[in-house]
C-alpha cells in the first residue's frame, strides 16, 4: 500500500527540502557558469582585441600624460604569447607571431619589457635601419630628421612617409647624443615623445632603458585615450585619437 505525500507531512517536508537544495545547487551552477563565461570572454577580448593601459609617467608627453588611460589595439601587429594579459614571459619561446605585421614609423606601441613590465613608446626605426642622435636631432639612415620649432620646447618632427609628430625636444643632457647603431632585423628602436625625460632605446636594459624591442614582445598599437584624470577628470583628453 502506498501513502500520498499529503497524508505523510514529514515525508512531504523531506521532499520539499531536497527540491529546495537541488534548486540552490542548480542556481549556484548557473551563476558559476555565467561568471566563468564572463571571465573567459573578458580574457579573450583583452588577449585578441583590445586592452586598456594606464600611463604612469610623462615620458610620452605631450602625446600622453600621466593619468591617461589608453586603449590598445591588440590586432594591429598580430599575437604572440606575450599578448596574454599578465604574461610573465620576457621573451616568448617562439619569436613568430600569428598574423604578425610590422609597425610603421611613428606608431605608438605598447610592449612587454624587462621584468615583465609593460611600456609605451613610439617606433622610430625598424630592423635594418641606421639610427643616431646628434644634439637631440634624430638621424635616420644618415639623414637628419627635421623638427620645426612649435614653441614651449616643442617641435614638429617629420618622419619618412610624411607623418608629423609633436615632440618635446631634448637638445641637451646625456640622452641628446647617441652614436649610430644598426637596428637588428626583427627589432625596433623606440623613443618617448618627451625626449629629455624618457628611458627608451637610447639606453640598454642594464642602464635603465628598454633597449631594442623584439617584434615578439609587441602587445599592440595605441589607438586613443579612453579616460584621463589629473587632480580631477581631464575632459578634453577623453576620446582623443593617437597619431
Amino acid at each position: 500500500m502506498t501513502q500520498s505525500l499529503a497524508q505523510n507531512p514529514a515525508r512531504s517536508a523531506r521532499y520539499d527540502r531536497q527540491e529546495e537544495a537541488g534548486g540552490r545547487r542548480s542556481q549556484l551552477l548557473r551563476a558559476a557558469g555565467l561568471i566563468l563565461a564572463a571571465f573567459f570572454g573578458a580574457l579573450a577580448v583583452r588577449t585578441v582585441l583590445v586592452e586598456p593601459f594606464a600611463i604612469p609617467s610623462r615620458s610620452m608627453a605631450p602625446t600622453l600624460e600621466a593619468g591617461d588611460v589608453i586603449i590598445v589595439n591588440k590586432m594591429a601587429y598580430g599575437w604572440s604569447t606575450a599578448s596574454l594579459p599578465g604574461s610573465i614571459a620576457e621573451q616568448p619561446a617562439n619569436g613568430d607571431r600569428l598574423a604578425g605585421r610590422a609597425p610603421r614609423y611613428g606608431d605608438v606601441v605598447v610592449f612587454r619589457g624587462a621584468g615583465s613590465k609593460d611600456y609605451v613608446k613610439r617606433v622610430m626605426a625598424n630592423g635594418g635601419d641606421r639610427v643616431a642622435l646628434t644634439g637631440g636631432t634624430l638621424v635616420l639612415n644618415g639623414r637628419p630628421i627635421p623638427c620645426k620649432p612649435a614653441g614651449n620646447s616643442l617641435c614638429n618632427e617629420m618622419l619618412p612617409g610624411g607623418k608629423t609628430l609633436l615632440v618635446r625636444t631634448g637638445n641637451g643632457g646625456p640622452l641628446a647624443d647617441m652614436a649610430e647603431i644598426i637596428v637588428p632585423q626583427g627589432h625596433y628602436f623606440v623613443l618617448g615623445d618627451n625626449r629629455a625625460a624618457s628611458a627608451d632605446s637610447r639606453l640598454s636594459v642594464a642602464d635603465g632603458g628598454v633597449g631594442l624591442v623584439p617584434h615578439a614582445l609587441l602587445l599592440g598599437k595605441v589607438e586613443r585615450i579612453l579616460f584621463s584624470a589629473n587632480d580631477g577628470i581631464v575632459w578634453p583628453r577623453i576620446g582623443l585619437g593617437i597619431e
